[in-house]
């Protein structure tokens, strides 16, 4: 019974040995910032393509809005509404804090 209790030590220590020694090298090589833009890059990825629905309701009202975006990582944004008919064809430009929106009824930016 004591040898097999000093086996087991044994294997426990080696193993808190081997974390002990490689632990530091892990977490000093990345800070906590570094690992959360790792993961916000990872949902996010470099592009985006997608067809937004927006349904918006009011107390006496409710109206669909259909949009068609595109997106280059969080720095460039293009949004082209596509429904309904009256605003069909406004689009919006986000190059990181600008924004710009055309609205063709007007012809002006």
């Amino acid at each position: 019974m004591k040898n097999n209790m000093r086996e087991i030590f044994m294997v426990v220590a080696f193993f808190m040995g081997g974390i002990i020694l490689f632990l530091p090298q892990v977490v000093s090589a990345e800070n906590a910032n570094d690992v959360i833009e790792k993961v916000v890059n990872n949902l996010n990825g470099e592009t985006a393509v997608m067809e937004i629905s927006m349904e918006v309701k009011t107390s006496r009202t409710k109206r669909t809005m259909k949009m068609k975006s595109y997106s280059i990582k969080q720095e460039k944004s293009f949004i082209k509404i596509l429904y309904p008919k009256k605003d069909e064809g406004i689009t919006f430009l986000r190059i990181d804090n600008s924004m710009w929106q055309y609205v063709p009824r007007i012809e002006k930016t």
